[in-house]
């Protein structure tokens, strides 16, 4: 006679035609292996999970093998390297670069001399650098760049025929640029939410500007110092 077979608790014993109490013993029983019933491949009886001979025919059990599903593969996460104010605002630039609008010249390829006649005016070079410049509206009729709206990575800077220049920072200790519209060929900013007027444009196509603005606006929305994500890349220029 071979050795009894026990229940997976070792609370019973098996007795060829059922399950008894199994008798008291100081012999630790297997841990459980499986909850699934196991079948005889020999005769096909099912006998309990734990049976390691056929109850029926005394054949060897096979232990049933669950299948596991095979690992799926984690994808990587991509995190996007971190934009500076220069690299934001050159990326809404691109879309205005992308229409061939006359008047209009993106660095590096804007001329020397234009940048040169526009920083003459300003003459503030504590707000305007050659360097910062990344588009420039030219307002003039032969194209000196004197007069028209120049975009920086630093902020916008306007410069009106017969008016004096101005600009105004993407972040200030006053106010922040949240906004352009143009009315006609009047274009506004908002600072904090109000409208205030920039420059009436001269020489420009009326809708050319209305797609320039519209872009500026939706760039506006972003580099400005009230929203997040400016104020976590903001003192990169």
């Amino acid at each position: 006679m071979g050795e009894p077979v026990f229940s997976p608790d070792g609370q019973f014993m098996w007795a060829g035609d059922g399950w008894i109490p199994a008798p008291p013993s100081s012999t630790p029983q297997p841990p459980p292996q499986s909850d699934t019933p196991a079948r005889c491949g020999n005769c096909g009886t099912i006998t309990h999970p734990s049976a390691e001979t056929c109850p029926a025919c005394l054949a060897p059990i096979q232990i049933p093998v669950v299948a596991q599903q095979p690992l799926q593969a984690t994808q990587p996460v991509i995190t996007q390297p971190t934009m500076n104010t220069k690299q934001r605002v050159g990326q809404f630039l691109n879309q205005i670069r992308n229409l061939n609008i006359d008047s209009t010249s993106f660095a590096p390829e804007i001329p020397e001399k234009k940048i040169t006649n526009s920083l003459k005016k300003h003459n503030d070079s504590t707000r305007f650098q050659p360097n910062t410049v990344l588009m420039m509206i030219d307002d003039t009729v032969w194209g000196s760049g004197k007069d028209g709206l120049v975009v920086s990575s630093r902020g916008i800077h306007w410069k009106e025929i017969w008016e004096k220049p101005g600009s105004m920072l993407w972040s200030s200790d006053v106010s922040c640029i949240t906004g352009f519209s143009l009315e006609k060929k009047t274009l506004y900013a908002s600072f904090g939410g109000i409208p205030t007027k920039i420059m009436v444009f001269t020489g420009v196509d009326k809708d050319a500007l209305f797609t320039i603005v519209g872009i500026l606006n939706e760039m506006a929305k972003v580099i400005n110092c009230n929203h997040p994500e400016f104020q976590r890349i903001h003192g990169v220029f």
